[in-house]
Parts: C-alpha cells; structure tokens; sequence
C-alpha cells in the first residue's frame, strides 16, 4: 500500500488534467496512488485519464455514473482511499516539485499535527499579479492568540494540503450530515484542525492557485432566493463551527466569548452579515446591482 493517496476530482477538466496528473507522475516522492474520480464528464477527461493508467501502475481512474455534483466527488475519492496520508489535487492547481516531499517530511517530524501546508500563491487567469500567503508559525501547545490567527487567516487552499487520512475523514463524517453545500465547505473541514492546532506549516514550498475569471461569485447574489440561501448557509456554518467548540471549551462560561468570535468567522468565511441585509434593503426597494 502507498504511503500517500493523492485523489483528483474532476468534471470536464481535460485542458488541465494532463499537466495536473504529469505534475504527479514526476515528483520526487514516488510512494503515491493517484485516484482520479470522473464525475460523468463529457469531455475528453476519460481519454486523458486512462492513458496515465495505462503507462503508470499508481494511477487509478474511476467513472461516476452520474453527475453527483463536486462535493459528493471530493467526499467519494476520500472514502475509497487506504494510505496513511491522504491530499485532494485541483486540477487546475499548480504545486512546486518538492510540494508532497516536503509535506510529508513535516507531518512525519510532527506527530501532534494531522495537516500540513505550505505557503499559498494565487494568480487569476489573464493577470499578471500574484498574491503570497505565508504561514506564520505558532508554538505548540497552541495558545489563545495563535488559535485566532489560525481561523481567521488560514487560506482555504490548506484543503488541498497534506493531511493524515484518518483523521480527515472522521472530520468528513462529522461535517457531511450537518454542512452539505461547496460554499464554505473548506473552511468548515479545516475548522477543527485550526482550533486544536493540529496543523503545521513551511514556505520552503508552495502550492499554487489558480483562479478561473469565470468563477461564479455567489457574492453577486440579487434574488431573494440567493439570499435565504446566504442565510441559511450562514447558520448551517455557525451551527456546526460552534458544536466543535462546545467540545473543546464545555462550559458557558468558557464558550460565552467564542460565540462572538464565530459570528465574526462566519462573516468572513461565508458572507458577511451587514452585506446580507444591505442586499435585502436594495431588493426590497427594486434597486439594481450588487457590490
């Protein structure tokens, strides 16, 4: 069994999936199985697939009968998994060479830490500005301060760092039943993570983000129906965040403060609330447009 299982969900991204699986092929830690689960697309990502399958052992290609929507693929290549360390792959996401070496030489010297991340480095298609997310690091045990940085400026590409796969996917069976919806998911897989400090990080290494012009923006919500769902996905988020710290800090006392806290974290994980109601005031009043 390989030490490492790199999943690959993907729906009609064959442009990109041959320079994602390539990028794989040749890193230099070669204990890996790649998993690559097709969410019924109708583009060439078959074809693509299945020539890496043909020509490397460690690629494996898996079709879903039907299009069960992106988080139910990212949840399904994580259920079939059986390495000791587990990392989802973007294809449409970059990584320097020694990304994986470097990860899983870190979370091998960090016995205490299930996830480990690199420095993140964003660029938009047709730009030529990138954006650098460092990690800043903390001492262990993880203290007050440090435990707030984590939440409130973790980068929601730390989902497709290294992580131990058992833990992550107690972590999925505890969020699946009570948070089902792609926004803001990354955020609520991480948040136990961040809260207990089980998460280490280096900059020798970078993972490198890619973001599509033509990602929808649930942020340019205008109907009312965008917005009862912004609603609702704010609650589900709090709801869910604050059943981990209701574990972690038992007592009202020792939770009376986080409630504030995590109103303030959904705000800028989800949508922030003055946003939400501003935006409710314009479409009550048959105002256009939407900042």
């Amino acid at each position: 069994m390989a030490r490492l299982t790199i999943g690959v969900p993907v729906h009609n991204e064959a442009e990109f999936l041959a320079g994602s699986l390539e990028e794989l092929r040749t890193q230099p830690f070669a204990d890996i199985e790649v998993l690559v689960f097709d969410n019924a697309s109708t583009d060439a990502t078959a074809d693509v697939a299945r020539d890496f399958v043909a020509r490397d052992s460690r690629f494996h290609y898996f079709r879903q009968p039907e299009n069960k929507g992106a988080l139910r693929n990212f949840q399904d290549v994580l259920a079939a998994a059986k390495s000791p360390y587990f990392m989802w792959k973007a294809c449409d996401d970059r990584s320097d060479p020694d990304f994986i070496l470097k990860l899983v030489a870190l979370l091998d010297q960090t016995p205490d830490a299930d996830l480990a991340v690199g420095r993140v480095v964003s660029s938009r298609i047709g730009r030529d500005r990138t954006r650098e997310t460092r990690f800043n690091a903390f001492p262990r045990p993880i203290g007050g301060f440090e435990r707030l940085r984590l939440l409130f400026h973790a980068h929601a590409s730390w989902i497709y760092g290294l992580f131990r796969r058992e833990q992550l996917l107690a972590r999925m069976r505890e969020v699946e039943p009570a948070y089902a919806n792609e926004w803001a998911w990354d955020h609520v897989m991480l948040f136990a993570f961040l809260f207990d400090g089980r998460v280490v990080g280096t900059n020798e290494t970078a993972f490198r983000q890619i973001i599509k012009p033509t990602r929808p923006r649930i942020s340019r919500a205008r109907r009312a129906a965008d917005l009862d769902k912004l609603a609702d996905l704010r609650r589900l988020f709090f709801t869910r965040i604050r059943a981990d710290v209701a574990v972690r800090a038992p007592g009202i006392i020792a939770r009376a403060p986080w409630n504030c806290i995590l109103w303030l974290l959904v705000g800028k994980r989800v949508y922030r609330w003055r946003k939400l109601t501003r935006s409710r005031i314009k479409l009550a009043l048959g105002v256009s447009g939407h900042r």
